[in-house]
């Protein structure tokens, strides 16, 4: 494929806490996964040297590996870039072929075009080289990877899951913090697993005379997002969406909550980046910011009142700006307009009728009429918006609401909220 997004549009970071604090087996799953994220990196080293795309990716992995040594630190993901696997080769070979191609005969074009394809034939059989050497190796130590580590970690991941925790319960944070630190990891683990079986389909690839798999490269936001979207169901919440789960909790002031929907609440970028942002609700954060509004500025529930990026919210709609009005309704004018304007043409086209007995009203009047008319009915067509009063003021209701999220979203563009940490 010449046209993969590769990376997603944000920066995420993912905190884990510190490793002094884990329990034991918490530490075990860690070092595996610091194990084959070395054995990871000494693959991508190798595939790279022979394909582009590999060595691009490997750079981009390069520049967050001395902060994913450890869930101590952080792990951290790509920012937003799009690529294409073959921008490096075929945008030289684009930019050559530019400087020549019109200047030279077809002939040329040709020739240069078969030796750009010598050139990839000699690449690609040291391609097959190479994944005929690694990826019998590369599969067993994905198995591996699967059997000894990915059974851990989902496990660690899942094991509190169904827990619901009393707002009044002292141990609250320390919960959330565990399930946070937990759910780092496991994704730590996916990512890791990805960029394993993203590579084993590479030289997979290769091997068949392919230049590359067509697939994108694994996304640690894409991941998330993924992971997001199916937590309404997995909590027996089929039929919500993360707004309604995030309202109820947003008002409930005691009892028990999902310890997952607690986590989201106690953590300023979770809420902003994943409460309908990421995850298909909305199209952008001021839409989530608007719709979270009404329940945020009389929130009950103690974490959510101290949730920093809610706070934001409240400080934005009670002191910056206020939505407009609600849309315009369909009034009895309007039905007037709506009726009034074919009924125009209608007696115009009835009087055309009338006078059609007389060769000479034919002649000087119907046909001119009809011209008129036609006129008429095409400006009518194209002038709807500005004829019919109350298209012209939802138009201006959409303007303003336009305008109030443009404003609304200049107000939530703050940096520290967009990182996940």
């Amino acid at each position: 494929m010449d046209n993969i997004c590769k990376y997603s549009d944000s920066e995420i970071v993912v905190s884990s806490g510190q490793l002094s604090e884990d329990p034991a087996s918490v530490k075990d799953v860690l070092k595996d996964l610091d194990v084959f994220e070395e054995e990871m990196g000494v693959l991508l080293d190798d595939l790279s040297k022979v394909d582009v795309s590999i060595s691009s990716f490997k750079d981009r992995c390069g520049e967050v590996a001395d902060e994913i040594n450890n869930l101590g630190d952080t792990l951290a993901l790509f920012s937003g870039e799009h690529s294409n696997k073959t921008k490096g080769v075929l945008g030289a070979v684009s930019s050559a072929t530019r400087l020549f191609g019109w200047g030279y005969s077809k002939y040329k074009r040709s020739q240069a075009r078969k030796e750009f394809q010598i050139k990839q034939d000699a690449v690609l059989q040291k391609k097959k080289q190479v994944a005929e050497e690694k990826l019998p190796v590369q599969i067993r130590q994905y198995e591996k990877l699967k059997n000894q580590v990915g059974s851990k970690v989902e496990s660690l991941y899942s094991k509190d899951w169904e827990r619901r925790i009393d707002l009044s319960d002292p141990l609250l944070l320390p919960n959330v913090r565990i399930f946070r630190l937990n759910m780092s990891i496991v994704i730590r683990y996916r990512f890791l697993s990805s960029v394993v079986s993203y590579c084993i389909e590479e030289m997979k690839a290769w091997i068949n005379g392919k230049q590359d798999s067509g697939l994108p490269y694994p996304s640690v936001c894409g991941l998330l997002a993924s992971e997001f979207g199916t937590w309404p169901e997995r909590l027996g919440c089929p039929d919500k969406s993360w707004d309604g789960l995030m309202s109820e909790a947003i008002d409930q002031g005691q009892g028990e909550i999902p310890l997952p929907v607690l986590t989201v609440l106690a953590d300023p970028c979770l809420t902003r980046n994943f409460v309908g942002v990421n995850i298909g609700e909305s199209d952008n954060c001021p839409d989530a910011l608007i719709r979270i509004d009404g329940k945020n500025r009389h929130c009950a529930n103690p974490i959510a009142d101290g949730n920093l990026y809610l706070e934001h919210c409240r400080h934005v709609f009670e002191n910056d700006y206020h939505s407009p009005e609600s849309a315009p309704g369909f009034g009895l004018l309007d039905l007037v307009v709506l009726l009034a304007l074919p009924a125009v043409f209608f007696g115009v086209l009835c009087l055309i009728f009338h006078l059609e007995s007389s060769a000479f009203w034919r002649i000087v009047f119907i046909v001119p009429s009809l011209c008129w008319l036609g006129l008429g009915i095409e400006y009518y067509e194209q002038n709807y918006d500005r004829v019919f009063p109350y298209v012209r003021r939802i138009d201006a209701y959409n303007t303003k609401i336009r305008g109030f999220r443009k404003m609304i979203a200049s107000k939530e563009d703050c940096k520290e909220f967009h990182v996940i940490g």
